[in-house]
């Protein structure tokens, strides 16, 4: 039974900072900003992607980083990846994952068709203007006093 005397209370806009601009954080900064909030998302790289922006520096010559001056890549992202789950699971439930011409239109696709997919979530969305790019967060910690604010 629904009762008419239930009142919610409207959300209060509140600035928000979205910490990593892969799929998790998109998704996240989009519907933030859907409910009012002032979104900012910091990304470490020099693009969005997260984990399906691929660096060839992963794939170097040396396996084990003996290389005498390695480059540090964090990713766990591979020239030869593909999916595991169908094209049609992967994408979001009001942003179709489908097959775009000229592109990788296969049913299990490779990780860039994944990380293309996400830049055109971010661009259908209007994502980007929210998007710091080069911006490490180094530490996040509760502010002092009664504020419960995040610094």
């Amino acid at each position: 039974m629904v009762s008419d005397d239930i009142k919610i209370k409207p959300l209060q806009r509140q600035k928000v900072c979205v910490i990593g601009a892969g799929m998790a954080g998109l998704a996240s900064a989009r519907e933030l900003r859907r409910e009012g909030h002032d979104v900012t998302v910091l990304e470490q790289s020099g693009d969005v992607g997260g984990q399906w922006r691929y660096d060839p520096r992963t794939d170097g010559d040396d396996p084990l980083g003996g290389a005498a001056a390695p480059v540090k890549v964090h990713s766990s992202m591979y020239a030869s990846l593909r999916l595991i789950s169908a094209r049609e699971n992967m994408g979001f439930t009001d942003f179709q994952f489908a097959p775009k011409d000229g592109r990788d239109g296969r049913r299990f696709p490779g990780h860039r068709e994944v990380y293309l997919y996400l830049k055109d979530f971010c661009a259908a969305f209007g994502l980007m203007a929210s998007v710091r790019l080069n911006t490490s967060v180094v530490r996040v910690a509760l502010a002092p006093g009664p504020t419960r604010r995040w610094t």
